[in-house]
């Protein structure tokens, strides 16, 4: 049998007015970012990500600096806290190893506590820290930067994070 006009319109109407609906069981994300922590001062470890290559940042070719996360951790907190110390990003030319980072940085990015609180952002593990670090004139000539980050805090001694390379192409 034949549906009429009308009908089959009602229908088409009901079916995609249901489409959009959600079954009552589920709940629905918040659309307030969520609250940060409070920094603590001390922490046990530190551990710092990277892009695997320098990014271009601005609409001239070639790289014009890093992208790097930041995760802070205690031993007894199940995930990455945020610090109120000094967070430092060292840059060296070249591959230097863990025992190489007491060498003069090729550049360096510091943050207070304060700073950091603007680069905040929370992920699967807990706070951490986002930044893009731009080196401005003072451009890498090695094809690859090792990267670490040093974080002291107050009236501490600096704990690091293990370095991590990055590729650089020329600019």
């Amino acid at each position: 049998m034949k549906c009429p006009w009308f009908q089959c319109v009602v229908a088409a109407a009901v079916m995609i007015g249901l489409a959009g609906c959600k079954p009552s069981g589920q709940i629905r994300p918040s659309s307030r970012p969520p609250e940060a922590p409070k920094p603590v001062s001390q922490i046990d470890a530190i551990e710092l990500t990277a892009m695997p290559t320098a990014l271009n940042f601005d609409n001239i070719p070639g790289p014009d600096g890093i992208q790097v996360r930041i995760f802070c951790y205690q031993l007894n907190t199940p995930t990455a806290v945020l610090v109120s110390g000094t967070m430092e990003v060292l840059m060296f030319e070249g591959n230097v190893s863990p025992e190489g980072l007491g060498a003069k940085p090729f550049h360096i990015w510091k943050f207070t506590g304060e700073e950091l609180s603007a680069y905040r952002q929370p992920s699967m593990v807990g706070w951490g820290y986002g930044l893009q670090l731009l080196w401005g004139t003072h451009m890498p000539t090695a094809p690859m930067v090792t990267v670490a980050a040093r974080y002291t805090p107050p009236g501490g001694q600096p704990i690091y994070a293990l370095p991590v390379s990055i590729a650089v192409a020329a600019k």
